[in-house]
Formats: structure tokens, C-alpha cells, sequence
């Protein structure tokens, strides 16, 4: 044990010095123990006191809780099934004779719809012109193989006409009008299978029936919007790895 002295002070005597090993190794002051021992009690004490007050307030609100009952009047739901409802006034219209009316109708506008979409009227084009577009995208993600192998990282310019090839010229008119639909008749008679007829307004049914052609149309502007195509009629076409658009100006 190492060395103790005991010096006198006012209240008495007080041992301040160190106790440690013979060998020298650190120790403590008599005082730092007894700090840390206070310490570690306080804490304990504070702990103690938490829990307490934690299981006397979870005791408090079982022993409180209890069933109120019933305040107020009840009232039997008088509201009709929704579904009931429903049921009987198509019943109605059965019986009535109007449910076949209103299928024909409805038939009727879907078909209209079918035969004539929404178009876009563009203006005829009053003289030709000529322009080109890259059909190339960036890739927003890496793209995998089904083994977890990067095919195409993020961000990689990808031209699809590298690796197929446009089959069928496309060609843009307005159905509803005449000259342009005569033009097209002309221009695609020789071979009418390389070509893709798009109508950007106009009836197609009655047209595929007149002009003896498969019609197709471009429902929202997606291609026309896509293409930048302002005027009518226009042939797009591959050239290279681009798309050529015309827009051709009629006699």
C-alpha cells in the first residue's frame, strides 16, 4: 500500500494523500471516492424515483379506467342501400323502354368517335421545306440484363435507326381536305404498302373506304407535335440515322 499522511485543518484532520500500488502505479484521493460514490447513489436515486412514479401512473389510469355507456339517442339507419337504388332505376329505364335508347346512343357516339377522333387543323404548306430530325435518346437509368449486367449505362445516347431500320414512309394529310387526300391517292399508288397514311383530321373510316387505303390517325398530336411538323402534307422518311420531314407544297 502506498504512503497516507494526515494533515491538520480547521475541521479536524483530513487524509489527502493518494492511495495506489507500492509500484506506482495512479490512484485516487480518499475525497474522488467518496464523490463517485455519492454519485453513483444520486443516480440510482434518480432512476428509483422515475420508474416509481411511471408504475404508480400506469396503476393510476387502469384503476380509473372504466366503460361511460351510452350518452344520447339512437336512430335506426332509414337511408336506402345505395346499391338498391341504383338497381331500381335501371330497372326503370328497362321497363320503361329507355335503357335501349340510351344504348343506341351511346354506341352511336362511340362510333362517331371511332370514325372521326379530336385533330388539329395545320395550315396547307405554301411552299416546301425541309427539315431533320434526330430520333436519338439519353438513357435516364442503367439498363440491365436479367444476370444484373450494365447493358446501357445512365446517360447514354442511344439512336434506335442504328439498329433498325424505317420500313414504311409516312405520310401526314388532312383528311378533310380534298386536294390533299387526291395527292396522297397519287403519290401512293405505285406502291401503296410502303406507305403509312396519318390523318390529322377527317373522317377515317369513310376515307379507308374511299381511298381504298389503311388510314391511320394521330390521336393528340404525338407524332405531328413530335416531328415538329407545321404545315400539310408532309413525308417523313429515314436518311442515315435521322428522319427527314417534308413539307410539301401542292400545285
Amino acid at each position: 500500500m502506498g504512503n497516507c499522511c494526515v494533515k491538520p485543518n480547521r475541521a479536524g484532520f483530513i487524509a489527502s494523500s493518494r492511495i495506489g500500488s507500492s509500484r506506482g502505479s495512479k490512484g485516487i484521493t480518499l475525497s474522488e471516492a467518496s464523490r463517485s460514490r455519492h454519485g453513483t447513489v444520486k443516480t440510482l436515486g434518480i432512476a428509483l424515483w422515475t420508474l416509481t412514479l411511471w408504475a404508480g401512473t400506469l396503476a393510476s389510469s387502469v384503476a380509473f379506467a372504466r366503460d361511460l355507456g351510452v350518452h344520447g339517442r339512437l336512430y335506426e339507419i332509414e337511408e336506402d342501400n345505395l346499391l338498391d337504388v341504383l338497381m331500381a332505376r335501371a330497372q326503370q329505364e328497362v321497363d320503361s323502354g329507355r335503357w335501349d335508347e340510351r344504348v343506341k346512343e351511346w354506341g352511336e357516339q362511340a362510333k362517331a368517335q371511332t370514325a372521326r377522333p379530336a385533330g388539329i387543323e395545320l395550315p396547307r404548306a405554301d411552299k416546301t421545306a425541309s427539315h431533320l430530325f434526330d430520333p436519338s435518346i439519353i438513357v435516364p437509368e442503367d439498363i440491365r440484363d436479367a444476370a444484373g449486367n450494365v447493358l446501357r449505362p445512365k446517360g447514354t445516347r442511344v439512336n434506335p435507326l442504328d439498329y433498325i431500320s424505317m420500313t414504311r414512309t409516312l405520310v401526314f394529310i388532312d383528311g378533310d381536305d380534298a386536294e390533299q387526300v387526291d395527292w396522297m391517292v397519287n403519290q401512293t399508288a405505285q406502291e401503296p404498302d410502303r406507305y403509312k397514311v396519318i390523318l390529322t383530321r377527317g373522317n377515317v373510316l369513310d376515307l379507308a373506304k374511299q381511298t381504298d387505303r389503311r388510314l391511320f390517325f394521330d390521336q393528340r398530336q404525338v407524332y405531328t407535335r413530335k416531328l415538329s411538323i407545321q404545315s400539310l402534307p408532309a413525308v417523313v422518311y429515314q436518311e442515315g440515322t435521322y428522319l427527314r420531314i417534308d413539307e410539301v407544297a401542292l400545285p
